[in-house]
């Protein structure tokens, strides 16, 4: 039966849209059959899997953001902080969807944060 529904959904939707549309079922069907047959320690295994799949892309662009930081603020103790900024200023600012799992720090708020390094030194 859902071998007949798959082949029908892969073969009429590309791969990254029957994904999206293949994993939140499969998820549902398997939280369905796991309430049903009150497997509670499997049940709360998957819900842990899916928020550490959740949250590990926000921790990690917050590593990410707060090494770019110090990568920032051991260039000011270089004392090119100021070249590091000028530098800066050339980049586009484009817009970033989501700066919860962006891997850098706002380029304005770099550039304020070595404006604020740089006079203190």
């Amino acid at each position: 039966m859902f071998g007949g529904l798959l082949r029908a959904i892969v073969r009429r939707v590309p791969t990254a849209h029957a994904a999206l549309l293949l994993v939140p079922l499969v998820g549902t069907v398997a939280v369905v059959q796991l309430v049903s047959h009150h497997a509670w320690l499997s049940l709360s295994v998957l819900i842990g899997l899916v928020l550490v799949a959740w949250v590990h892309p926000l921790a990690d662009a917050a590593i990410c953001r707060a090494s770019e930081r110090a990568a920032d603020e051991h260039t000011v103790s270089l004392g090119t902080g100021t070249d590091l900024a000028a530098a800066l200023e050339n980049f586009p600012t484009g817009d970033v969807p989501s700066r919860w799992r962006a891997s850098h720090p706002s380029l304005a708020s770099r550039l304020e944060h070595l404006a604020a390094s740089s006079s203190t030194r």
